[in-house]
């Protein structure tokens, strides 16, 4: 079997989150990758770019820990009203829960 052909990708991948942290003031954080891979068939690829994807998520995480210790910063509340009964809960998403 010949060998085979070294192809070429870009990856450009990008995690934003804009975390309200009173009234009037958000703090908006970005954390982004572009990088060029090279693979040979279609799974060392895709191992690549599941590669990249921890990493910007990893990067994303610590950067977002930084600035809100930096800033001084606590987790956002939200508050939840049903029927004129206050409920508070802590706001998440898929981002806390990655490992």
């Amino acid at each position: 079997m010949a060998d085979e052909q070294v192809r070429t990708s870009k990856i450009v991948k990008s995690i934003e989150r804009v975390i309200n942290l009173g009234n009037y003031e958000s703090l908006r954080i970005h954390c982004g990758v572009e990088e060029t891979i090279e693979w040979k068939d279609q799974a060392e690829r895709d191992k690549k770019v599941e590669n990249w994807n921890k990493l910007l998520i990893q990067d994303f995480k610590k950067t977002e820990k930084m600035a809100m210790a930096s800033l001084g910063a606590a987790e956002s509340k939200a508050t939840l009203r049903s029927n004129g009964v206050e409920s508070k809960m802590v706001v998440s998403d898929d981002l806390d829960s990655l490992e």
